[in-house]
């Protein structure tokens, strides 16, 4: 379901209420693969992916900002996934208490397991995740892409 461009939200001022929201709360692990401007490009991408899918546009963005906030180092695992999950629950009881902390956390926390989902919001977090692979030199395989929505986002973008 595409939404027209009246209703679609304007997901740069809602990634800087979400950043502000979060400005002193937290300390990230700030390296150019897995640093803030990560965490902006695959906050921008999951609100695309559910502006696009249905999911909730501010819970996916939220999402997509504290994905990583558990990571420590570069390395691969989903080690991270859980510890971010962790750390986002008391934050975002604290200062998004409208938004479903729950599916948050899971997709957070599910984030890094290698698995797509038909899950919305996880979905659209994975796909995000995904889709900025080829800062690792990685390519983005559709086939590992959860949303229909990502996956013609990777055709258009040619990423």
């Amino acid at each position: 379901m595409t939404q027209s461009q009246s209703d679609t939200p304007d997901l740069q001022a809602m990634l800087s209420r979400i950043e502000a929201a979060f400005v002193g709360k937290l300390r990230y692990y700030d390296s150019g693969l897995h640093g803030l401007s990560h965490l902006r490009e695959v906050a921008l991408l999951a609100g695309e992916i559910a502006a696009e899918s249905g999911a909730d546009v501010e819970s996916a963005m939220v999402a997509g900002f504290l994905h990583d906030c558990g990571r420590m180092n570069d390395n691969g695992g989903n080690l991270h996934a859980i510890d971010s999950a962790k750390l986002a629950r008391p934050l975002l009881i604290e200062l998004f208490p409208h938004i479903d902390t729950d599916k948050v956390c899971h997709a957070i926390s599910t984030h890094a397991d290698g698995l797509t989902t038909d899950d919305l919001l996880a979905g659209a977090l994975w796909d995000a995740d995904r889709l900025t692979l080829k800062r690792l030199g990685m390519i983005v395989r559709e086939d590992l892409l959860s949303t229909p929505a990502a996956k013609q986002m990777l055709k258009k973008r040619i990423l």
